[in-house]
This record gives structure tokens, sequence and C-alpha cells, in this order.
């Protein structure tokens, strides 16, 4: 199950949110886009758990929540993803920077 979570703050980074997130087993893809030149996160991630009750928990843990970093703003939004699967968000995630270059 493919979660995508709203209102991340620009100055986020990956490493904070495995930092929050915890790198635990639960999920096995995590995805911050950013501007161009990779110094400002675009708003939103994608994370895909291993399974529904992950996505859940995460879900219940998260929905309505500040990153510690980040308690100004918007809180956060998490919504169920349009891709689906860790398979499928790698391929996305990859065709997105082939077709940058």
């Amino acid at each position: 199950t493919t979660l995508m979570v709203l209102n991340i703050a620009a100055g986020c980074t990956s490493e904070i949110l495995m930092r929050e997130w915890n790198v635990d087993g639960s999920w096995d893809f995590l995805y911050l886009p950013m501007y161009s030149g990779g110094k400002r996160a675009l708003g939103y991630a994608f994370i895909n758990f291993v399974s529904y009750a992950h996505a859940a928990a995460f879900y219940s843990k998260w929905q309505g929540r500040y990153l510690s970093d980040f308690r100004r703003g918007r809180p956060l939004n998490i919504t169920v993803a349009e891709c689906q699967g860790f398979h499928e968000n790698l391929l996305h995630v990859k065709q997105k920077s082939a077709g940058r270059l």
C-alpha cells in the first residue's frame, strides 16, 4: 500500500523523513520529490508499506500531525497514492528521472 503524504516542508530531506518514520521494515520505498537543483522539497512524499496494516498504522499516527523539525505551516495530510506497490513506484521514479536527461 502506497501513501502520499502532503504538506511536507520545503526544507525537509529524505534523511529527516527516514529519521522520523523509522527504517524498521514496515515500508520499503520512500520518495521525496525535489525542485530542480535538489535543495527544496516539492511538498509531498510517497511511502510504500509492505502491508495494509502497516500503512493503516502509519496513517493513524501521522495524519494531521507535524514532523518534529517542522511544527509551523500545515499539518501532514495523508492519502492513498495513485501509483501502488514497490516495483510500480520504482519504475515511475526511473521514468521521471529519464525524462529529465
